[in-house]
């Protein structure tokens, strides 16, 4: 059932029509403003007006029937609240729901009818039955004697006193072979971690383990961001549970063997405004990793309506843990950051799938903004196919397909060239490249290109784009032998992260900035930063033995 709301403030009301910032459509605009007066303003005569055009303009999904008739029944207008709440069970009953249907009070003037009556009774036995099931995986998913808790790789203290006492050559082979991972005892099984974000906020997350898990194999991970984030007042309480309509989407990566990590999002940390949500999952990932056996070359990340914007932005401001992405029904644009088009150019695809009938994102933008990107070299792939906005859900088959040109990616974590834009250095890094400061006084540099797609032609109104409402700093860096060439544009700090992977440690290394040598000589292997790298990511292919800062004037 399509819950996605945006709920926008009363001054938001006026801009509704003109900015596609958090809606794609009209139908969309409608709605958004339909359900910021019948929340923000409680003005349900003029909510039933917005919630009639968006119902024309096809955005009639169950919900939008039944807040129509929320609406309809506090204006005083029975007979429509009847039609619409009897025209929206009709497309789907979410029976899960049961106790908020049964105790609505905005709907006193058909609560009482002989039909209200009998699609309550038809809920409330698929409701109890759910309940028994949920209850029953509730339990499971916190039974920490079903999963593995901990390793020595997940204590960082540990790490450090177990390689106090080896050289840097000895640490690095350590990690490349590292392969101490237990068998968990359960499999087939999903279970439910925790992780500390700050003082005031533990934040859950799913990781399902396959029945061919193998911890003497690395295995590869694919992280899923569900939709619905933006007013979710808690936490998901039984993420892909049997009955949860995002496992049809995964069965999948299921059935390929992959683990599967399920982060949780709410109101106030989700990805669509809040960047500590992006940071935490990549926590979550290095958490997975220290006790299960990850392929690093082969973690890919996916997302359906709000996840895969979640899903986009990661693509496009931390790229560098990923083999690849998913985005299912998703609008391409960020919501709190500058949409860096310039980033899709590097070596990590994008997969998306829109739907020709979503009524959440209209398809006219996406292709749109998808095309513009293609126009400029982005690693971009698109596909369109019918149906809806649960699509992935309703027909799961259809999508294996992305699934399968997905999960035939391989990172690569040295890449010769990089491309990187961006407008918080937060966001700075790029596989062995990072931005740590930028001088966004300065003018950009000819090649510095600010990318922002044509407007859209939709319904006869013109929806425009605004991908850079902040100044940025771009870098590009080309590795060839031991010399590393770097271009900046408003940019006054970066640092170069080493591997041997990348040069020969026995020679000189020069880098130069925009033509003229700022490093030239041999490195270093710092022991120090192997660790710390290794402690914070995990990773045990992308090895990075010194961090060059370099400092521009």
């Amino acid at each position: 059932m399509n819950r996605k709301y945006i709920v926008i403030t009363a001054i938001l009301l006026f801009k509704a029509f003109y900015s596609l910032a958090q809606s794609s459509s009209l139908a969309n605009r409608y709605l958004d403003t339909a359900v910021a007066y019948q929340r923000t303003v409680k003005n349900y005569l003029i909510a039933l007006k917005y919630y009639d055009l968006a119902i024309k303009e096809g955005n009639d999904g169950n919900y939008t029937y039944y807040n129509a008739a929320q609406c309809a029944c506090q204006a005083g207008q029975t007979e429509k609240a009847i039609d619409y709440y009897k025209k929206g069970f009709a497309k789907f009953m979410d029976y899960n729901n049961y106790e908020y249907f049964a105790t609505d009070t905005l709907i006193k003037c058909f609560s009482d009818t002989p039909d209200w009556k009998h699609y309550l009774s038809i809920m409330k036995p698929k409701y109890d039955s759910a309940q028994v099931v949920r209850a029953n995986y509730l339990k499971s998913i916190h039974d920490s004697t079903k999963r593995m808790n901990s390793s020595l790789l997940s204590d960082p203290i540990k790490i450090v006193k177990f390689l106090k006492n080896k050289s840097a050559q000895q640490t690095i082979a350590w990690i490349k072979n590292y392969n101490s991972f237990p068998n968990p005892p359960v499999k087939s099984h999903s279970t439910l971690y925790q992780i500390k974000v700050n003082d005031s906020l533990i934040v859950p997350f799913l990781v399902y383990i396959p029945k061919s898990y193998n911890p003497a194999k690395k295995n590869k991970l694919f992280v899923f961001l569900h939709g619905a984030v933006s007013q979710r007042p808690a936490f998901y309480s039984a993420p892909m549970s049997p009955d949860d309509q995002h496992r049809k989407a995964l069965q999948k990566p299921i059935d390929d063997g992959a683990i599967i990590i399920y982060p949780l999002a709410k109101k106030g940390f989700n990805w669509l405004y809040n960047l500590s949500a992006f940071e935490t999952i990549l926590k979550e990932i290095s958490f997975v990793k220290s006790i299960y056996n990850i392929d690093d070359n082969k973690v890919f990340l996916g997302g359906h309506s709000d996840g895969g914007i979640g899903t986009f932005w990661m693509a496009t401001h931390k790229s560098y843990p990923f083999a690849g992405f998913l985005g299912l029904n998703y609008f391409p644009m960020s919501y709190f950051n500058n949409t860096c088009l310039a980033n899709l150019k590097n070596n990590t695809p994008f997969y998306g799938i829109s739907t020709t009938d979503d009524g959440t994102f209209n398809i006219a933008s996406v292709t749109n903004i998808k095309n513009y990107g293609s126009s400029i070299g982005d690693n971009w792939h698109s596909f369109t196919l019918p149906g809806e906005h649960g699509m992935p859900f309703d027909e799961p088959g259809s999508i294996s397909f992305a699934y399968d040109s997905l999960f035939n990616h391989i990172r690569k974590p040295f890449p010769k060239h990089i491309e990187w834009e961006t407008d918080d250095v937060k966001n700075g890094r790029a596989y062995w490249l990072e931005i740590t400061q930028l001088d966004t006084l300065q003018n950009k540099a000819t090649w510095h290109k600010e990318y922002n797609p044509p407007a859209t032609q939709i319904n006869a109104r013109t929806a425009k784009y605004n991908f850079n409402p902040h100044k940025s700093g771009a870098i590009t860096a080309t590795w060839h032998g031991n010399t590393i060439a770097v271009h900046v544009s408003r940019v006054k700090a970066f640092t170069i992260y080493v591997s041997p992977e990348m040069i020969d440690l026995n020679k000189p290394l020069t880098i130069t900035v925009n033509g003229n040598a700022v490093w030239t000589k041999k490195v270093v292997i710092d022991k120090e930063t192997i660790v710390d790298e290794f402690i914070k990511t995990k990773d045990r292919d992308l090895i990075i033995v010194k961090k060059i800062k370099v400092e521009l004037e």
